[in-house]
């Protein structure tokens, strides 16, 4: 198998690849997973799109509206355990502050209508 990627989340993602000649591009001519320089005029009878095929089907990787993506054979790890001061304030998204209304209006006598 092929560990041109570095480890990471679990997963992979190659951005506006979309297709098998793309990824078959990219794994032959972007990855630097092989040298093309000193095939000459033989680089222009690579066929991308079944290359890349038989790399999707290896990996297992499928297209998405924005990439390419495939298990790299990492560990996903779930770090939040529930408790919010457990997420790095960079991190927390917070809905705007909701204002409660007074029950003291409702003992004076004020009554929504």
């Amino acid at each position: 198998m092929r560990r041109c990627w570095p480890a990471s989340f679990g997963i992979d993602f190659l951005a506006g690849v979309h297709n098998d000649y793309d990824l078959g591009y990219y794994w032959i001519e972007k990855s630097g997973c092989y040298d093309t320089s000193n095939l000459g005029a033989l680089a222009n009878y690579i066929d991308y799109e079944s290359f890349g095929r038989d790399i999707r089907y290896e990996e297992g990787g499928v297209f998405g509206d924005n990439g390419y993506v495939r298990s790299n054979g990492g560990r996903f790890v779930d770090i939040y355990d529930g408790d919010i001061e457990s997420i790095p304030e960079e991190y927390r998204i917070s809905s705007p502050v909701v204002m409660e209304r007074n029950t003291s209006e409702k003992q004076n006598g004020w009554h929504e209508r």
